[in-house]
């Protein structure tokens, strides 16, 4: 099943090597058994549905690494710089959801709603 959900990933992909370093990271760093490694390629494939770009999937897929773990060896600096920028973002965002105890359905319901209509104005610029 997660070789199915790999080969989602990468299809189509525009720098399908990244996304292969990045899973190849998530192996190092997590046990393909263990629920956050299925998790992360969910994330990731729910990201490539949204039409994200190849770097955004790379940090869905690392967003349970710790970014001192991240250890890319054919990615250019700027694209690591860019992918470990967003995974400060999304622990910033971890913390913040923490730091309310519960993170609220409601909220979640609203910044959905906030994205599409976000994604559906971009569709109509085009």
């Amino acid at each position: 099943m997660t070789e199915e959900i790999i080969q989602q990933i990468k299809q189509g992909a525009l720098v399908p090597e990244l996304l292969e370093e990045s899973i190849q990271i998530l192996k190092q760093n997590i046990k393909e058994d263990e629920p956050f490694f299925i998790h992360s390629l969910r994330t990731s494939l729910i990201l490539k549905e949204m039409n994200a770009d190849d770097k955004t999937i790379a940090a869905g897929i690392l967003h349970h690494v710790p970014i001192t773990n991240l250890s890319f060896k054919n990615t250019p600096e700027e694209t690591k710089k860019e992918i470990a920028t967003l995974l400060k973002k999304i622990i910033r965002l971890r913390e913040l959801c923490a730091s309310q105890n519960v993170l609220k359905p409601k909220l979640i319901k609203q910044w959905h709603k906030v994205f599409l209509d976000q994604q559906a104005e971009n569709l109509r610029r085009m």
